[in-house]
Order: structure tokens, then sequence, then C-alpha cells
């Protein structure tokens, strides 16, 4: 978990600082001479997000299942990763590699954040009558300890 967290924050540092470089270097370029080239990166950066939507997508999916939660496979929550090769299974479908769009994500995150309130919300049920059942059993106690002792 630890590592997976800081190879996500290591992507988001790459894709910043190539982000910076071409920026600098298309500005310088525009400055020096017009027959200048400057240095492209976007392949690089292209890269580097679909690792970043891949750890994620991955991320957010494992939540959802271990709280039990379907996600919908709504067409503007996932985006399809169009440089993967896909392959054909053994039923004829196309597996193609699949991220969750910046949409699903919030999609995600709210589905989960519906559950784990419903779930505290359950506990919340339980706990509370106990404790106060609980809590009347143990003043019936010192009572009758007090008025033992008289």
């Amino acid at each position: 978990m630890l590592a997976e967290w800081n190879r996500r924050r290591e992507l988001k540092k790459q894709i910043t600082s190539l982000q910076e470089r071409e920026a600098k270097s298309r500005l310088q370029a525009k400055n020096d001479s017009p027959e200048s080239v400057p240095e492209l990166h976007g392949f690089e950066i292209g890269v580097r997000q679909r690792q970043l939507a891949e750890l994620e997508t991955g991320r957010l999916v494992r939540k959802a299942r271990r709280l039990g939660i379907q996600i919908p496979q709504q067409e503007s929550w996932w985006w399809e990763d169009e440089t993967f090769e896909g392959t054909m299974s053994l039923d004829g479908a196309y597996e193609g590699k699949y991220y969750l769009t910046e949409f699903g994500k919030v999609g995600v995150s709210k589905l989960i954040r519906e559950e784990r309130r419903k779930s505290i919300e359950w506990w919340v049920k339980i706990i509370t009558p106990i404790l106060s059942a609980l809590i009347a059993l143990l003043g019936l106690i010192v009572a009758l300890v007090s008025v033992s002792r008289k």
C-alpha cells in the first residue's frame, strides 16, 4: 500500500517535471529562432499518465470490491487504453485495458463514501443500545452495592 502510494506520488512528480521541461523548451525555442525545435515529451507524459491511471483505477476498484460495491459500466466512467493491444478471450470477447475517467473516479469515490457511511450508521445503531444497556446495568450494580453496604 505504501509502495503504491509512493509510486503514484513519483509518477505525479515525473509528469509535472516533464510538462515543465516541455513548456520551458517551447518558450526558449520561440524566443531563440524560428527554426529551433523544442523538446517534446508528449509520449513520455502519456506513458506516465496511463501508468498513473492504472494505479488509481486499481486502487479504487479494489476498495469498491472490498466493500461489495458494483461499479457501473457507464461509458462516461471508463476510457480504453488504445495503445494496449488487447486480446480475444475464449468466448470471443475483446479484452482491452480500461481505466476510470475523472468523472468515473469521482463516482466510485462517492459510492465508496456512501457505503462507508451506511456501515458506520449501522454500527452506531447497534452499539448505542448495547452501551445504554451496559451503563444502566453498571448503574444498577453500583446501586445494589451501595444499598447492601448500609
